[in-house]
């Protein structure tokens, strides 16, 4: 008997705590670029792309907590000019394409417009890497997969909006600002730079309430 009783107890407290889950999607654009510990190349920015599944829960009334699961691109660009009899500019383009898992906490204030702020970390494995290179000559695309780092932790910072555009529906709209604390270099990819990523982005998306009476 104690033991069913100790079993509804939990079932009722894990039901109160899904009375408060919202989940949804996003999307967005980013703008990434590389941090160095010697500033020996000229580096400009490149756009990309991030998109996903998002989760958070209020476990307070102004508190929340959340984690994205998102398809996260980053990269940046280089360009070398060569002064010669026949002066050439070489573009390169390196792109790192992640699997990320933001994990949030934070606060927010407002019911049927909302305003939102979070801090966070970001655990991410690399899916594939490619460098292209781009001359008056033609262009080449090398897979660096394999000597890339494969893993990368960032931090962020995020402040946005929210509407609630139906009874259970939240749009919302964000900006984010990430800076890798690791460095994606290694013994074999960039060993004398310590390269880190950093990111704004631009994002919206749609949150269901899995129950409104939570806020």
């Amino acid at each position: 008997m104690k033991k069913l009783l100790l079993f509804i107890l939990l079932a009722s407290s894990l039901v109160a705590v899904g009375q408060k889950h919202f989940i949804g999607v996003r999307g967005g654009v980013n703008l990434s670029n590389v941090n160095q510990e010697y500033s020996v190349i000229n580096t400009s920015s490149e756009p990309g792309f991030s998109g996903g599944l998002t989760y958070d829960f209020h476990f307070k009334e102004h508190i929340t907590m959340g984690a994205d699961l998102l398809y996260f691109q980053n990269g940046f660009g280089l360009k070398t000019f060569y002064l010669s009899t026949q002066p050439a500019t070489i573009t390169d383009s390196f792109n790192y394409n992640y699997l990320s898992l933001p994990l949030k906490s934070g606060i927010t204030v407002g019911n049927t417009f909302s305003g939102f702020l979070n801090l966070g970390l970001i655990p991410s494995v690399i899916l594939n890497a490619k460098t292209t290179t781009s001359s008056s000559m033609g262009s080449e695309t090398w897979d660096v997969t394999d000597s890339a780092t494969k893993f990368d932790l960032a931090g962020l910072i995020e402040m946005g909006g929210s509407l609630l555009v139906h009874e259970n529906i939240k749009a919302f709209i964000s900006v984010e600002f990430r800076h890798s604390i690791t460095s994606f270099k290694n013994y074999e990819y960039f060993p004398n730079n310590a390269l880190r990523h950093y990111n704004t982005i631009f994002s919206f998306g749609i949150k269901y309430l899995l129950n409104n009476n939570s806020l």
